[in-house]
């Protein structure tokens, strides 16, 4: 993904909180590592969890991140994505008008 992306793997028993425990400490040892390169912002980039299963007890967080500046474009083009989802979630925009926005935002380069 690049130089400066890094991934962090937590778990949590279901007893300490299960995966939002895990979830709260991937962003916590992320913003830990973004502070200890500077004044860097977290900027999750992908996020898989897995809840506890039978045979595995512990809930799982794997966080794919960057540490970028506050002032980053990259913040912008992630608060456009957030809100594109929120228009297609409330029915104002259809699945088809979602999918070419997207695809604008994430072709442009700043």
């Amino acid at each position: 993904m690049g130089p400066d992306t890094f991934t962090i793997s937590t778990s949590a028993s279901p007893g300490k909180g299960g995966v939002p425990a895990a979830k709260r400490i991937a962003y916590e040892e992320a913003g830990a590592e973004c502070s200890r390169r500077g004044n860097f912002e977290v900027y999750g980039i992908k996020e898989q969890s897995a809840s506890p299963t039978w045979t595995e007890g512990m809930a799982k967080v794997d966080l794919t991140f960057k540490c970028l500046p506050k002032d980053d474009p990259e913040f912008k083009r992630y608060d456009q994505l957030a809100k594109l989802k929120q228009l297609l979630d409330s029915g104002a925009l259809t699945q088809e008008e979602y999918q070419a926005e997207k695809q604008k935002l994430l072709s442009n380069t700043y």
